[in-house]
């Protein structure tokens, strides 16, 4: 519920037609877990909310070309900043949901 609260508070019902690769920027409170542990289940529930909240009509191969991720600590602040970027866009990037 929270992820799709801040899709829908960033971006406002906005709906993205063509393909897009997806950036995620994970920042966490230390570095106990793993990398993989980390993004894995965060790109599950993502995409799936941004198909819930109708920014994407599917996260299948047709609207997601792929995704790149990158890791941080904010002891402060953890969150997972997500970047779409719309394919075929050299700087296309849509908006940001935190």
């Amino acid at each position: 519920m929270l992820v799709s609260n801040a899709i829908r508070a960033s971006l406002k019902r906005q709906a993205i037609k063509s393909p897009i690769t997806i950036h995620y920027s994970f920042y966490e409170p230390n570095r106990r877990r793993d990398l993989d542990n980390i993004s894995a289940v965060a790109h599950k529930f993502i995409q799936d909310a941004l198909v819930k909240c109708r920014v994407i009509e599917n996260d299948g191969w047709q609207y997601i070309k792929g995704f790149s991720d990158e890791f941080h600590v904010d002891k402060h602040n953890p969150r997972i900043e997500v970047t779409l970027i719309e394919a075929g866009d050299k700087d296309g990037r849509v908006d940001k949901a935190t």
